[in-house]
Order: C-alpha cells, then structure tokens, then sequence
C-alpha cells in the first residue's frame, strides 16, 4: 500500500512540473547575433583618365583607386578593355590593355588602397590604328570581377592631317613607272612607284630604284646589297651578297620581305616567267630564310590584302600576304580576305559573290572630309588590289545608297586596278 502511494506521488510531481510556465534566460542574445552578421565595409573603386596632347604618338594614363585598402584577386590576363567609336557612334576598333604581367603579384592577388593606386600609361597612335581625323569617344571598361562594369569615357579629336594620293593609270610625259617594295619601321611590306627616265629598261630601273635610298621618313629599302640584274630568254637572274644581314636574318618577315621584293616586280614584267637566284655567283638550296631557290622560280602570288597605314602626314597601302589554303575556292577566299580589310576600324565592306560578278557593299560612312582627303578613294584602291590578288577576271562593282558616293562614282561601271600605287615621286631622273 506504501509503495502505491508513493507512485502516486511520484506521477502528481510530474504531472505540476510539466504545467509550470517556462521562464526565458534574462540574458539578451539579439545583441551578439547582429554582431555576428556585421557586414564587412565595401571598398568603393574610381576609375579616372589623364590624357595628354594629341600629336602622332601620345599617351593616356589610366587610374585605378579605392577608398579601403583591399587586396584583390585577379583572374585575368587583362585588366581594361578599351573600345573607340567614331563621331556617328559606330565601333571602330578595341583594345586590352593593362596586362598583369608588369604588375607584382603576390599569390595572383594586388593590393589597392588609398595611398597606393594602379596606373597604367597606354600608348597611343593614330598612325598605328590607321584613325582618319574627326572626333572620337574612348570607354574603357574595367574587366576583373572584383570592378566589373566600373568604366570611364573621354573624348578626343584627332586631326593630323592624313591623306592618300589615289593609285593613277598614266605617266608623265617621258616617264614610266618603276614598281618596287619599301618597308614600314613594322616591316609591312609597302608597293610603290617611282616615275623615272624611260629610256632604259625596266629591270635596270628596278635595279637603279633598288639602289636608292628612299626619300620618304619612315619608308626603308625592303631588299639589301644587289650585285647584278639582268634578262634573259625571259629569265630574270638576281645575283646577291650571301652575307647580307637583310637575306641571312632571323626574322621570318625581313627575308620574305626581300624575296617578294625581287620577285613580284619582275613576275608583273611583259614576257618574264622565271627568277633565278645565285649568291655571289653560287648557287644554294635555300635562302631568305628558308625560300627554295636551287632552281629559277615559277612565282605564284599568294593571296593579298592592301591595308591602310599612316606614315607621317599621308596614307600608304600595305600588302599583306595570306597564307593559300589549297581546299578553299576563290570566292571564301575573297570573302577571307574582305574579312580581313573589315578589321581596319573605319572600312565595313560585304561582298557578294556571283559566277559573272562581284559586288561590294560599303557601309562605312562618308563624308565630305572624308572625300577630300583621299581615304574614300584608299578604300577603292585597297579593295580592287586586293580581290586582283586572287581573281583577275570578274568585274568588280560598287553598291551603296549614300549621296555623297553617288555623286563622284557610277555604280553602272566596274571598278578599275590603276597599275601606279603608292606614288613616291614626281618626274625623276635617275
């Protein structure tokens, strides 16, 4: 009888204990929560730009700041991209900049703060990127993840004065004119003429134009030391010094460019059908790095593209040679080297290619300016030589709707190849 009034007991004691109102600890925790979920303060990044006076070359900083210090992975190659458009708004040519190679690094991270900024000085060319003058809005845009979508934007005007003076079909009187390769500081091969006394033949005018000097800053003599040139039974034998430093050199574009020098100017010759090299009146397997020449050469013109370049305070054609690529037909071809005319920031050409014809749409906008300084007239002559290059044969026409174009060409007529580029003189005589 005990033992059950003690059970009782017992389940009386838990049945009160589990109806008792439950008392909170006094001690507050909402404090030591938001202490917990604290955000950490944001550093806030500023990019600015210092630009300097426009000449031919110049220079712009750019300036990347925070107002904490913070130490900032990098994830790319590159820290800005800048991009250019024109007084229209169009596109015309973008560049990376900021390459994380010249900066120290210290586990691929960089350490900003307010009294240490990263600063970049870009050099500028309008020569370099072929830039007709006019006014131009710059946006640089910051590419790592850390500032994504942080940009700046100025605005510049560029005016130094370029011009073309267009590819011509005639002589004058008593002159003809001489064909020959100079080449940029870049070493971009540049095709010129020279008017010179016709009274001898071409070959030896190529070999007195070869032997000159050019008159032209920032345009050098594409070939070295010529010991002879002459013809025979359609043959044209070059003789050469086998120690020159332009033949013999380790860099692959000066020897081409002196092989194509001598080659291509005597292959556009009435009634010529081989070169023939020797060395110092020897003859080798290879030479101009590599060029096999143990037996007179059966040239074929590679494909070419005839891009802008701005040397001083006037335009030149370059020609570039493209790789042949034995499956493609002529027309990708075309369309592969129009593909690579567009990448020039201010010419936007569209081919379309028919079995009879070939017609090319510009959509690059002209303007008055534009006209008068002989860059609409470059972009004729840079986009018949080049299809020339590949198809002699086709008539190449001209489509556009813009006032301006229609009302100094004929879009009934095809375009023409004028055999004189890159005129260099006027009525010399050697």
């Amino acid at each position: 009888m005990k033992s059950i009034q003690t059970l009782l007991l017992i389940l009386i004691i838990l049945f009160v204990g589990s109806t008792m109102p439950l008392i909170l600890s006094p001690i507050d925790y909402s404090a030591t929560v938001e202490q917990n979920q604290a955000e950490e303060p944001v550093p806030v990044f500023t990019l600015s730009i210092q630009t300097h006076t426009i000449q031919q070359t110049t220079s712009f900083s750019m300036i990347l700041e925070s107002d904490l210090p913070v130490m900032i992975p990098i994830e790319k190659d590159y820290l800005f991209q800048l991009y250019v458009y024109n007084n229209y708004g169009d596109f015309v040519h973008s560049q990376l900049i900021g390459s994380t190679d010249s900066l120290s690094l210290d586990d691929n991270q960089l350490f900003i703060s307010p009294d240490q900024s990263i600063e970049y000085a870009f050099p500028f060319s309008q020569n370099q990127w072929a830039l007709p003058n006019g006014q131009y809005r710059f946006e640089i845009i910051a590419l790592n993840d850390q500032f994504m979508g942080l940009s700046t934007t100025f605005s510049m005007d560029l005016n130094q004065g370029g011009h073309y003076i267009p590819a011509s079909n005639t002589a004058p009187q008593g002159q003809v004119g001489v064909p020959y390769y100079l080449v940029t500081e870049d070493n971009h091969l540049v095709p010129v003429t020279k008017w010179m006394n016709g009274s001898q033949l071409t070959h030896r005018l190529i070999l007195q134009a070869y032997q000159q000097d050019s008159s032209l800053e920032g345009l050098h003599p594409a070939v070295g030391g010529i010991n002879y040139i002459i013809s025979r039974d359609n043959v044209i034998y070059i003789d050469i010094p086998i120690d020159d430093p332009i033949y013999t050199s380790e860099d692959d574009q000066i020897a081409y460019n002196a092989y194509v020098a001598f080659v291509q100017p005597f292959f556009n010759l009435p009634n010529i059908v081989r070169v023939r090299f020797t060395l110092d009146n020897l003859v080798r397997e290879h030479f101009f790095n590599n060029q096999y020449i143990r037996f007179a050469i059966d040239y074929e013109q590679p494909p070419a593209v005839f891009m802008p370049v701005l040397i001083g305070d006037r335009y030149f054609l370059t020609e570039k040679h493209l790789p042949i690529i034995e499956e493609e037909t002529v027309d990708d071809t075309i369309n592969r080297l129009i593909e690579h005319l567009n990448t020039v920031p201010w010419i936007d050409l569209e081919s379309q290619i028919e079995p009879d014809t070939i017609t090319i749409s510009i959509h690059t906008q002209i303007s008055s300016p534009f006209i008068e300084q002989g860059l609409f007239a470059l972009i004729m002559d840079s986009l018949v030589y080049t299809i020339r290059s590949v198809d002699t044969a086709r008539p190449i026409f001209l489509d556009t709707t813009q006032e301006v174009v229609l009302d100094i060409i004929d879009l009934t007529q095809p375009l023409q190849k004028n055999p004189y580029i890159n005129v260099i003189s006027q009525e010399i005589t050697p």
